[in-house]
Formats: C-alpha cells, structure tokens, sequence
C-alpha cells in the first residue's frame, strides 16, 4: 500500500448555512516523504527523468516509485547518474517499470508524473494540504473544540510534505478532529453540531 493509514471522519456537520466541509480525525500513521519527478520511456521497460544536484542526492537505487496522480506502484530506481548531463546540467535517473498495469495510462499520455519514496516517518500525523491555512505568522488549522460545538484556530508546526499530506510536527494531537476543507465559513458560522461520526479511509463530505 501508498501512503495509507485509516482515517476516522465526520460525515456531517451543522451550522446556520449547512455549507459542505470536511472534518478528519488526526490519527498516528505512516508519513512518506517523497520527490516528484516526470518520468519518460527511455527503453526495455525503463523509464527516464532528471533531477537536480539537490534531488539527486535524495534519490537512491531501490526506491520504490508511484504513479502520483493514481497512488499506484509503478517500479523502483535502478540507477542514478553521478555525473551532470552535458546539455542541460542535471543528474539522470532511471526507474525501471514493476508494475504492467501501470503501464497502461501511456496509451493517453506520453509522460508520467510519479513520485520517488525517498524516506519514511511511522506514528506521525499527516493532514491534507487543504487542512492548512497560511498566516503571516505561520501555518494554522481549523480544530473542533471538545464540546463539539465549537471550533477554534490553533498553530501548527510542519517540516516535511509530499504531493498529498504535510507532516504535523506540533499543534495538534492523536484524536483532534481537524476541518480540511470549507474553512472559509467557520470564520461566519464557527458554531457546530456533530450529527453521525463513521470510520472511511478518505475524507467524506460534511455540512456546517
């Protein structure tokens, strides 16, 4: 599996207006952090990209490596050049193709955007990037206060993302319910009623 950890949701939330939001559950899981490349055939089921020095030194042979738009495993590094690229300065990485379904996305697109798993975090808590809410003087999440009517702003520290999530260092703890998305009308109708909680492994749906 991806990036998975189960996900306890709120599946509806009331307010004045019931606009649509969404509530998660910040659980302890595994957080992998990962380097985004564009991934070109390059031949005999192998794939090519280049990096920077930066991300070259990041990136290791036997790296698993996912379809980033699909979550789906697609092959693992074989190789990572140590020497620039004469033409336009940047480092080759190969991956080779594990994975013959994965394949099967060529047939509308000739490049892959996929992700190299370059090191992973295990009992952290990861949010979505649209849980995350950038002031002037750092980043803040909307939590659902324990009376479960309520919600206030808190601080968060965060030092790793990947394509999806963003690592949660500090701010919140194991079982805060968290909004990830409709922050915009807790600021007009910040009271809440919790209606029917459910355990998914995404987000669902709430209103407030």
């Amino acid at each position: 599996t991806y990036k998975s950890q189960k996900v306890e949701s709120i599946l509806s939330l009331m307010s004045d207006n019931g606009t649509p939001i969404e509530v998660q559950k910040a659980v302890l899981g595994t957080f992998q952090k990962t380097k985004l490349v564009t991934l070109e055939s390059c031949g005999n089921k192998r794939f090519c990209a280049y990096v920077t020095f930066e991300d070259k030194n990041l990136i290791q042979d036997g790296q698993k490596v996912f379809l980033a738009n699909k979550n789906q495993f697609f092959g693992k590094v074989v190789q990572v050049s140590k020497n620039q690229n004469n033409l336009n300065g940047m480092f080759l990485v190969v991956v080779e193709n594990q994975n013959k379904e994965a394949l099967k996305i060529l047939d509308d697109q000739k490049f892959l955007v996929s992700e190299i798993i370059t090191s992973t975090f295990g009992g952290v808590i990861a949010l979505p990037h649209s849980a995350f809410v950038f002031e002037e003087d750092g980043l803040y999440v909307w939590k659902v206060k324990e009376d479960r009517k309520t919600v206030e702003k808190v601080k968060v520290q965060s030092s790793d993302e990947n394509y999806k999530t963003k690592l949660v260092r500090s701010g919140i703890n194991e079982g805060d319910l968290i909004i990830t998305r409709g922050q915009s009308q807790i600021k007009e109708f910040p009271h809440v009623q919790i209606i029917e909680d459910a355990v998914s492994e995404k987000n669902h749906e709430a209103s407030i």
